[in-house]
């Protein structure tokens, strides 16, 4: 169980290749946004435990839920969510 508040980190990108670095940025820019998505809807929820489906959180945000699923996937997430606990 992942707790309050989380934090992406995605591995830095080292090679030359200029098209990849782009990739790179575009998904850690991502990881920003998804990252303040999820830490202000547990915040503003009332309940101690938070569960966020992909699916969800891919709407959200206008995502594909596998994209968002490799991105939580590290964090304490499962195959459908994660879930949050509040500290």
């Amino acid at each position: 169980m992942a707790k309050h508040p989380i934090k992406i980190t995605l591995r830095p990108y080292r090679g030359r290749k200029e098209t990849l670095r782009q990739k790179w940025l575009q998904k850690l820019e991502l990881a920003h946004v998804v990252e303040a998505h999820i830490n202000d809807t547990v915040r503003n929820s009332p309940n101690q435990t938070i569960v966020l489906n992909y699916a969800t959180i891919a709407a959200d945000l206008g995502q594909s839920t596998e994209t968002i699923r490799d991105l939580l996937f590290d964090i304490d997430g499962g195959y459908n969510g994660i879930t949050i606990e509040k500290e």
